[in-house]
């Protein structure tokens, strides 16, 4: 479903047990509103240009937000108030005015909590991940870019393995609200941080043991706020796919197969080759294939337009990126072939009704073969690319017209002259047989004519 122009493109209140997937809700007031519910699945979607919001929780339990892409929305693209039980995973959210992932609770200390943010991609928001006033909270594996503050926690949790770079202030964590830890400690590590300053020649949960490194910062990474890391990681330990595509041929019709390939991208990221893709070929906001190995994907679009096919990828962390290409489809112009093999042009038959056979082709699908013997009213064949039918035939020289019919409505049309001669044909070599005999019996009848006028003369006196 593709929702505009709307105060929430959908609004769900006090619903339990739904499912929602595969939208492109963009250029509303807000994009998507959960409220007061329990057990959802908010997944697959596109959710951007809003004025407001990408996606809202409020209030609910048991929410699981997962391999959406929320962008370029006047707020915040995914936020939560109040929640508990709540997943956000795998999910793409950039270029948001506010916060990237915003999760609070209008509390300083509250039971709200339980909530995973795991492998997103979080680029180019104001605030890339922002959690306050909550319990619980972990905050693992995600890449984050680009951001003024990359990650605040001013909660109870755990910030572990993320990957920040490139942030005008990579981590905060406000004083007073939230006592957080940002790292899983030695030897697994806190995150990687772009900025960080320290070596690595030592190695040990003290990093005194100065024979041979480690992986691990010899010395902690300082947090805005007053915490650290106290296990900075020396290289990402997660990096982000990049998605990159070659589109043959750009242009077409509705009867071309475009050949759609997932290549790699020069730069940082990880190699095609290790991660699964899927397809949008609308781009519309619907997937319309499941997540694969293959890189190489064929499509014929039914309808011409100018559409921008969307690749997804995503690694074996989970993280993903996508990109996209713009191609044009026009209506198909060209027109079948079709071919007369029996009977030939010219021929004379010796019936009035005469099987016609041949082939048709084209370059996407034979729709039908008509048969005529006026231009005017057609029967149809039987098949299509190969083909045959009777036609009824009069007496002397007949023209038999064959239509061949597309799939776009192409049509072409072919004649042949054709003579039906009945007489000759009917009798053919048993005409002399028959010109014998009634001469014969002509013949004979004379004779006896003759004898019988004889043999009344003889009987006179």
């Amino acid at each position: 479903m593709r929702a505009t122009e709307n105060s929430f493109a959908i609004s769900a209140w006090r619903v339990r047990q739904v499912t929602i997937s595969g939208n492109n809700l963009s250029g509303n007031l807000n994009g998507l509103l959960i409220a007061h519910s329990a057990d959802i699945n908010v997944s697959g979607n596109v959710v951007s240009e809003n004025a407001g919001q990408g996606i809202q929780v409020l209030g609910s339990k048991n929410v699981t937000i997962s391999e959406n892409v929320a962008s370029n929305n006047g707020d915040m693209g995914i936020t939560s108030l109040d929640c508990d039980s709540l997943r956000i995973v795998g999910n793409i959210v950039s270029s948001n005015m506010n916060d990237g992932i915003g999760l609070r609770t209008p509390f300083r200390v509250t039971k709200v909590g339980d909530i995973i943010v795991i492998a997103n991609t979080v680029t180019d928001n104001d605030w890339g991940v922002f959690a306050a006033r909550l319990t619980n909270t972990s905050i693992l594996d995600n890449f984050v870019a680009r951001n003024r503050v990359g990650i605040s926690l001013g909660s109870y949790g755990l910030v572990a393995h993320n990957t920040v770079v490139e942030s005008a202030l990579h981590a905060v964590s406000p004083v007073g609200i939230g006592n957080g830890t940002w790292s899983r400690g030695y030897p697994e590590g806190g995150n990687y941080w772009s900025d960080y300053a320290g070596t690595d020649r030592c190695s040990g949960p003290l990093q005194n043991a100065c024979t041979a490194p480690d992986g691990i910062g010899d010395t902690p990474y300082p947090i805005n706020g007053g915490p650290q890391d106290g296990y900075p990681l020396m290289r990402p330990r997660n990096t982000l796919p990049i998605a990159s595509l070659n589109v043959s041929p750009l242009a077409g019709d509705i009867a071309t197969e475009f050949v759609f390939d997932a290549i790699p991208s020069p730069g940082v990221g990880t190699p095609v080759e290790t991660s699964l893709v899927r397809w949008d070929w609308e781009g519309d906001g619907r997937w319309d294939t499941e997540w694969a190995e293959g890189k190489t994907a064929r499509h014929v679009y039914e309808q011409p337009g100018t559409y921008t096919v969307r690749l997804d990828i995503k690694n074996p962390a989970g993280l993903r990126s996508t990109a996209g290409n713009r191609i044009e489809v026009s209506p198909d112009l060209t027109k079948p072939i079709v071919t007369i093999l029996s009977p030939s042009d010219g021929a004379i038959l010796s019936s009035r009704s005469a099987e016609i056979a041949g082939t048709a082709a084209d370059n996407a699908a034979i729709e039908r073969v008509e048969l005529s013997v006026d231009s005017e009213n057609w029967t149809l064949a039987n098949g299509t690319y190969d083909w045959s039918g009777f036609v009824s035939l009069t007496e002397g020289p007949n023209v038999v017209y064959v239509r061949a019919v597309d799939a776009s409505g192409n049509e072409v049309t072919v004649a042949i002259h054709v003579t039906v001669e009945i007489a000759t044909a009917a009798l053919g070599g048993s005409a002399l047989e028959w010109s014998v005999a009634i001469a014969s019996a002509l013949a004979a009848l004379v004779v006896g004519l003759v004898i019988a006028v004889r043999l009344r003369r003889r009987r006179k006196p």
